[in-house]
């Protein structure tokens, strides 16, 4: 494991925001191209890479997804691989899945699959809930079919090497909106002159948190979140004249997703009414939940057994989202956490580093799904 440990410590050294992954796509597309990939497709999507390895006998065909991009946050306390950018860091471990596909690939290139090909996705920008629709709209793509599709993610909360897996929805349906109001200014001695945005925000998120239930099990499951708050200026003679809220929202699934908005949204357009305001809204991110087919999560719950991992199977999904669910639309996907440890830093923090210990792991479970497919 040296070489992937040291090519994960490197690319978690030289972070790189979605849609920009260019030498992050490099150093993968240099570490696969001595291993003699069937196909290399570079720019897929933008910066996307896959690579293909073709058994060149009938069977089936399977995708497998990491992603290239990093997080807009300060690292602290990695010693010796940490961040060289300011502001940007691995924090969601997409740096530990790129390496294990990498290790995935030199598996294949050591033994092709018995029958059928295997594709491995390196995805841009899943960070921002574009990347997914980009390599989908990519014409490079169309030469793509596969028959069903697996991505991994490390989850802080679970037993190290613990596989955590379900059928049906795994990750939440979220988007991210901005709600914008606009009055008209006026002096802050004479406020009653303009239209003032702030009570209307404040009102909005009071209601907000009240719609709050994080609760999967729930009925009525739903997560707002405030994510940035601007009203006017520090211009302390003026009353503000415009505002805007940012949230984002998460759902069990699109249907429930889309209700919560709709619910949002018209209080948003109440408040603005009442205090003569105009409410406009932009979604800036979209999140398609994670629904996880039976077939393929069945699979992949036996390779894991197969490998002797421990295999968590719980009653409900994450609350997170990630845009691998937009291929779970085109074809059956499952979507499985590797534990990264009980008490490991959560993911989306400053502290946070990927467990280069489940590089060994990651690349076992993957190739056990491709031996125990063709075995089918």
């Amino acid at each position: 494991m040296e070489s992937l440990i040291a090519f994960r410590r490197q690319i978690h050294a030289h972070p790189e925001l979605a849609h920009a992954e260019h030498e992050t796509a490099r150093r993968v597309v240099d570490f696969l191209t001595p291993l003699g990939p069937d196909q290399l497709l570079t720019g897929v999507g933008g910066t996307g890479v896959i690579a293909t390895f073709d058994s060149g006998v009938d069977g089936p065909t399977i995708l497998f997804r990491s992603e290239l991009d990093a997080l807009p946050i300060e690292e602290r306390n990695v010693d010796g691989h940490g961040s060289t950018q300011p502001g940007v860091s691995h924090k969601c471990g997409h740096d530990g899945h790129t390496t294990i596909l990498v290790g995935l690939a030199e598996r294949l290139a050591a033994s092709r699959p018995p029958s059928g090909k295997v594709h491995l996705l390196f995805q841009p920008a899943e960070e921002t809930g574009t990347g997914a629709a980009a390599v989908l709209a990519d014409p490079a793509f169309e030469q793509i079919t596969p028959d069903f599709g697996v991505a991994i993610h490390n989850m802080a909360g679970f037993a190290l090497h613990t596989v955590v897996v379900k059928p049906g929805p795994m990750f939440a349906a979220v988007r991210s909106i901005v709600i914008r109001f606009v009055g008209r200014t006026a002096h802050a001695a004479e406020p009653e002159k303009g239209e003032n945005p702030s009570l209307a925000i404040a009102d909005l998120l009071h209601e907000c948190d009240d719609l709050t239930n994080n609760d999967l099990a729930a009925p009525d499951f739903g997560v707002v979140t405030a994510v940035h708050v601007l009203i006017g200026s520090p211009a302390y003679g003026v009353s503000a004249g415009a505002g805007e809220i940012h949230l984002t929202i998460r759902g069990i699934d699109g249907d429930r997703l889309d209700a919560l908005f709709e619910t949002i949204i018209s209080k948003a357009e109440r408040f603005a009414q009442r205090d003569l305001l105009q409410a406009n809204v932009e979604i800036v991110e979209d999140f398609r939940a994670n629904i996880n087919d039976p077939d393929v999560t069945d699979l992949v719950t036996t390779a894991a057994r197969n490998c002797g991992l421990d295999v968590l199977t719980p009653d409900v999904g994450l609350p997170h989202g990630e845009d691998f669910g937009l291929f779970g639309d085109q074809f059956p996907c499952c979507m499985l956490l590797l534990g990264a440890g009980v008490d490991h830093d959560p993911i989306h923090n400053p502290d946070y580093d990927f467990p280069d210990e489940l590089i060994a792991t990651g690349v076992d479970l993957l190739d056990r799904i491709v031996r125990n497919t063709n075995e089918r």
